[in-house]
């Protein structure tokens, strides 16, 4: 037919811009445990620079300072998760949140669905073993996933 679209074959890229390959759960669970291991690192200067409540009240500047290292690393996470949609600890790990198909993940998504939520269900007793330990189903994905809508992949 003269009037038909021409065929051509067009090859597949090898790995297509919307494709993704899923962080294995021992990277996750090492990028948590990162995660985890600078935030209790930056605690540390609240117990060293205050001193014992019987002997001295800690000083403004005291408190400002040991407090002011948490609230660094809280605010350079939440850069990095509306930036790069990774942590510190996920940086390290060379993986990223993506949306389960694939796409970016909106910020708020991460800051609000995953950073926060999971923040304020930590109150519920057992909440944050049972949010890690349900990455041991079929799909490997935790409840702040499921939530969030996303999945957690390798970083290109």
């Amino acid at each position: 037919n003269p009037y038909s679209a021409p065929a051509a074959y067009v090859e597949d890229p090898a790995r297509p811009e919307n494709t993704f390959v899923k962080a294995d759960r021992l990277t996750r669970l090492g990028a948590k445990v990162l995660d985890s291991i600078f935030y209790l690192l930056s605690w540390v200067p609240l117990f060293v620079l205050t001193p014992d409540p019987d002997v001295a009240e800690p000083s403004g500047a005291q408190l400002l300072l040991g407090f002011g290292a948490p609230l660094l690393l809280f605010c350079v996470n939440t850069v990095f998760y509306i930036t790069r949609a990774q942590t510190l600890g996920k940086m390290v790990a060379r993986i990223r949140i993506v949306r389960a198909d694939g796409s970016d993940a909106n910020p708020a998504r991460l800051v609000v669905l995953r950073a926060v939520a999971t923040t304020v269900l930590a109150v519920i007793p057992l909440f944050a073993l049972i949010d890690v330990l349900v990455i041991f189903g079929e799909n490997e994905r935790c409840i702040h996933d499921y939530m969030a809508d996303t999945i957690v992949v390798e970083a290109r």
